[in-house]
């Protein structure tokens, strides 16, 4: 304790003869600047009010061959699920997959009497209000007023306050706030899904739709699960009675 104090006073006597050669006794301030890097991992969420819906419309037409409307039919009933979607990243991927609707119980395959159990499909999903893309290249089309048309893309005079963003055919090239939709399953991958990149959104609302100009339509056989369209062959027999199944898988893969 007494050695601190004597260390104390010496320094004091110390200092004192700087006084008296009339040295600066300006005090100096010493600062080191020190950088803190960190990161945040870009993030994808997609919920929904449920998991299931039911049709309660007959997938069959009145003589029993399958309607050409059960795309409309699926994509009406998903969005009463009120599906949103959330992306931090700026190069997102949204791929869709869909199995065709089967009979219940059964392999989608013919019955042996000559009956189809099986219907394929084609839908697809929008996200509107995407910030970016990550994609480049300017659309040939006009951009309907809402700068970057998920359409037709192009550097259209949007009034939703985007206008001239670099579009492109089907979304695949969106712009600035104009949404983005998925390709058709006539394009799909050999695993059956079809995609888009896209940029960040927050708690959008999906939503779903017939692909353009696609009829449904029996097929003899659903082996081919969630494949491309090509990958199931058209039945034109009646369709067997029944309850049917199908499952729609969407996927939203972050990207930074």
């Amino acid at each position: 304790m007494s050695r601190i104090a004597a260390f104390a006073i010496a320094a004091a006597f110390i200092g004192t003869p700087a006084f008296a050669q009339g040295g600066s006794t300006d005090a100096t301030d010493s600062s080191l600047s020190l950088v803190i890097n960190a990161q945040v991992a870009p993030r994808c969420e997609v919920s929904a009010n449920g998991n299931s819906a039911y049709i309660s419309d007959d997938l069959s037409d009145t003589q029993g061959f399958a309607r050409g409307n059960v795309g409309q039919l699926v994509a009406a009933k998903l969005n009463t699920l009120g599906v949103r979607a959330s992306c931090t990243g700026t190069a997102n991927r949204l791929t869709l997959t869909r199995t065709a609707m089967v009979l219940a119980d059964s392999d989608g395959s013919a019955t042996a009497n000559g009956f189809n159990r099986a219907i394929i499909y084609d839908i697809a999903v929008s996200v509107p209000g995407v910030v970016t893309g990550s994609t480049t290249g300017n659309g040939n089309g006009n951009g309907n007023n809402n700068g970057g048309n998920t359409q037709t893309g192009g550097n259209g005079n949007g009034n939703n306050g985007c206008g001239n963003g670099n579009g492109g055919p089907n979304g695949s090239k969106p712009g600035c706030g104009g949404g983005v939709t998925t390709g058709t399953f006539t394009d799909a991958t050999t695993d059956g899904a079809v995609g888009v990149t896209l940029g960040s959104f927050t708690n959008s609302q999906l939503t779903f739709a017939n692909a353009d100009g696609s009829q449904s339509e029996a097929v003899v056989s659903a082996t081919a699960a969630d494949g491309p369209r090509d990958a199931f062959s058209r039945g034109d027999a009646r369709l067997a009675a029944g309850q049917y199944v199908g499952t729609v898988v969407l996927t939203l893969s972050p990207g930074s």
